[in-house]
């Protein structure tokens, strides 16, 4: 993450000064962090949907093992990429912030493993598997967005945010 950070920065001409820190206000912190986030959702996906193939085929035990293995590294890149977004654009109250994203995540972990051996019983492994695959893929146009959008909206939000104070101080959400 730091190497997007320090590419991102070289970009857009800004000058990272790692003993004050940076202003984020004029730093397209979504760039930065969302960089490589295509290829952690990408693989992710493909590993599911072959997990759930390599499960139907019934193929060696070691293949549905290495896709999990590589899944689970992916995943965790994605996670951490997430995580250091959110406490950046939040950073006046980070713990909260991730605690929000840990919430919706569990939650829908749980309604996933709810419903999981229904479509099990139903579809099979492969297809279940390609359909958790799809929602992962799903979430790629999303990610766009963010990435695509993002300064301009917390740019938006910081100044309503210091309007709304009326002082206008600098707010901390803006960094």
């Amino acid at each position: 993450m730091d190497y997007d950070y320090l590419k991102t920065a070289a970009a857009v001409g800004f000058t990272v000064d790692k003993t004050k820190g940076d202003d984020l206000t004029k730093f397209p912190i979504e760039k930065a962090r969302l960089r490589s986030i295509w290829y952690y959702v990408s693989i992710s996906t493909m590993c599911t949907t072959g997990y759930g193939w390599t499960l139907e085929t019934r193929t060696h035990l070691a293949a549905p093992l290495i896709l999990l293995f590589i899944c689970g590294l992916s995943v965790t890149g994605t996670f951490n990429v997430c995580n250091t977004l959110i406490v950046d654009l939040h950073p006046d109250r980070p713990a909260t912030a991730s605690a929000a994203v840990s919430i919706t995540r569990c939650s829908a972990a749980a309604v996933g493993i709810s419903v999981l051996q229904f479509i099990l019983d139903g579809l099979g492994p492969g297809w279940t598997f390609t359909i958790f695959g799809a929602l992962g893929a799903s979430t790629l146009p999303l990610l766009w967005v963010e990435y695509r959008y993002g300064m301009q909206w917390r740019t938006e939000r910081s100044k309503k945010m210091i309007k709304a104070r009326g002082d206008g101080e600098k707010c901390p959400s803006s960094h």
